[in-house]
């Protein structure tokens, strides 16, 4: 068994990295070790609890998918859900409910449920919204604006995107918006929109 999780590590950051787009230097630099170390997790799987929990979190998915242990609950590509973290209303710490695609979902997607009317005629009220927490996104694409300590959301256009600031727009029109880039705030790529189909 110990063997087979040791395969399974480098096969799940490799496919990981390529699904991201990032190389094994990014991921080097995102948790903090040498080039090499990478390379070794990927051809040995020899790695530490605490450099394990650091590459989930640098790649946006579980320590057991990592080592490829499939848990209850999990939602990676072969279940076809993704969490849903509360609505634009108010993002929440723990999945509220879980979003049924009818088809493969990646791990790094979660959801969020439309609340209101604000985002009207382009998000309607209901609706479940799939984003990507990983995936950066690009100006011309739709983005969820979301406070790590207040848990305040808001779907906007993004026009520009600088590493000091990032301007968007409403949804439905409207003037641009320049705010500065603060680690309080964080933003996820909307990637598809669902009428609710929540399990």
């Amino acid at each position: 068994m110990e063997t087979e999780i040791k395969k399974a590590l480098g096969v799940q950051i490799q496919q990981r990295l390529a699904q991201v787009g990032r190389s094994k230097r990014w991921l080097a630099q995102a948790v903090g070790v040498s080039p090499a170390s990478v390379t070794g997790w990927v051809q040995d799987g020899h790695i530490t609890i605490e450099n394990l929990c650091r590459v989930a979190g640098a790649l946006g998915v579980s320590t057991q998918w990592l080592m490829g242990i499939s848990v209850s609950g999990e939602h990676t590509q072969a279940h076809g859900q993704a969490a849903v973290y509360g609505s634009t209303a108010g993002v929440a710490t723990e999945p509220t409910g879980h979003l049924d695609t009818g088809g493969p979902i990646a791990p790094e997607y979660w959801a969020l449920k439309v609340a209101g009317v604000e985002l009207d005629p382009r998000y309607r009220d209901g609706e479940v919204l799939l984003l990507d927490r990983i995936k950066p996104p690009v100006p011309g694409t739709d983005v969820l604006l979301y406070s790590k300590e207040s848990g305040e959301a808001r779907v906007r256009a993004l026009v520009a995107d600088t590493s000091d600031a990032v301007c968007t727009a409403h949804v439905c029109g409207g003037g641009w918006l320049w705010e500065p880039r603060t680690p309080q705030w964080s933003m996820a790529k909307i990637v598809g929109v669902y009428h609710a189909r929540m399990v």
